[in-house]
């Protein structure tokens, strides 16, 4: 695993593209997580109703409900390089070379796995960063398991854009349907039946982390005896994540039936 992973990592080595596409992500957590709660305080100041977002235990929902919309990036670098390789026919001179289908496309799948860790671990350093000028240690563990879930959520925006990549082979066209079906999610849960899009693969790993913003909206609602309002039903935390995690090993399953059945 360890050598497939090198092999992996040797093709990204001295592509420009990808150090490009990680430091504009790398520059975009941070300012995108203090913008946002800067503009929302803005906001909410004048009702009274500003807090601090980056005090532990909360910034860990905070800081991983941000990132996410960055992901939509990472997961057109993952298509790209897919793509690459079919274009420039890679993967066939990685099986000439003397690997097998099974360990290109495994190789491929622990890359995307890595790269999610990357990810998750430099987003739990961006709020531990924020959440010790904040507070210090106090609160630290609380609520950590979100970055967890902000890992699930990754691998399961890779896995698409994988899935997509070797679908239609072209980076172009892989990349419009990637940015399209999460631009359809946005609509889903409105004009769907109460719950029912959490079903649909796409839409259920885009809201693993549901916004935390303005969610004490709901709770004053609840609180001033509104409990019958027309507040839509969520699927529990628990089977999100089980279903999560099965559309992930699906995604790559189709991937790596693509794979195998086409000439290389």
């Amino acid at each position: 695993m360890i050598d497939l992973l090198k092999i992996e990592f040797a093709k990204v080595k001295n592509y420009r593209v990808f150090w490009i596409i990680m430091g504009i992500y790398a520059l975009l957590v941070p300012l995108g997580f203090y913008g946002l709660c800067s503009l929302i305080n803005e906001i909410l100041g004048p009702f009274g109703l500003s807090q601090d977002y980056s005090s532990f235990p909360d910034i860990w929902q905070y800081i991983t409900w941000t990132s996410a919309w960055w992901n939509m990036l990472l997961g057109i670098l993952v298509v790209i390089l897919t793509c690459n390789e079919i274009s420039f026919r890679t993967q066939r001179q990685n099986v000439i070379d003397g690997m097998s289908r099974k360990q290109v496309i495994v190789s491929k799948f622990l890359f995307i796995v890595a790269l999610a860790l990357i990810v998750t671990l430099y987003t739990g350093i961006v709020g531990f960063i924020y959440g010790a000028a904040a507070n210090g240690m106090s609160g630290f563990g609380p609520q950590l398991h979100y970055l967890g879930i902000y890992f699930l959520q990754t691998l399961g925006y890779f896995s698409v854009a994988y899935l997509f990549a070797v679908m239609f082979k072209k980076s172009a066209l892989a990349i419009i349907f990637f940015i399209l079906i999460w631009i359809i999610n946005l609509f889903l849960g409105p004009i769907m039946p109460n719950g029912t899009a959490d079903y649909i693969p796409t839409y259920l790993i885009s809201g693993l982390n549901p916004s935390p913003f303005f969610s004490f909206f709901i709770e004053m609602e609840q609180s001033q005896g509104m409990e019958d309002a027309d507040v839509p039903i969520q699927m529990a935390l628990n089977m999100k994540l089980i279903l999560g995690s099965i559309y992930i090993v699906g995604f790559i399953a189709l991937g790596y039936l693509f794979v195998r059945k086409r000439d290389l």
